[in-house]
């Protein structure tokens, strides 16, 4: 009886051992580095993807602002949101990411869009927003990729 006892507890410190790697490395912000190759893998879509939402928002359609696999993010965010959206405003698009840090709810990255209007800060990669983002509650920071286009850095707490 000890024997089963000894081997079921080595086996659920081995299981809690692994989810605690498995946690750890799956729920770190990504690096720039990251960040660039899968935004330059997926440039082409993310702009198709970004050209459709302004065509529908331009022609006061519906717009689906819910995951999509294949462009690689798992919602969309709007400043302003679509349905107070007037012609000419300066527009944000969030692109919440599938790469890691996103599903603890708490800190996550993504892929910007600004249309005209710039951020007032930006930052020179993912890694040099961290600083900041452990002063404040709600942070939320961006750095240039090309064009109108950013990767941003969230956290809640």
């Amino acid at each position: 009886m000890k024997i089963v006892v000894r081997i079921l507890l080595a086996i659920i410190i081995a299981y809690t051992i692994g989810l605690g790697i498995i946690g750890y490395n799956r729920f770190q912000s990504p690096t720039t580095g990251e960040m660039e190759e899968f935004f330059s893998k997926q440039q082409n879509m993310f702009e198709g993807k970004n050209a459709a939402l302004l065509t529908a928002l331009s022609q006061k359609k519906t717009i689906d602002l819910d995951a999509d696999a294949e462009v690689g993010y798992l919602w969309i965010e709007m400043e302003p949101e679509p349905h107070s959206y007037q012609d000419g405003d300066p527009l944000l698009i969030r692109y919440y990411t599938h790469l890691r840090g996103i599903g603890v709810s708490s800190f996550g990255a993504g892929i910007a869009y600004f249309d005209q209007k710039r951020p007032e800060q930006t930052y020179p990669s993912l890694e040099a927003m961290g600083d900041d983002a452990e002063k404040t509650e709600g942070f939320i920071g961006y750095s240039h990729i090309a064009g109108n286009w950013y990767f941003f850095f969230w956290e809640a707490d």
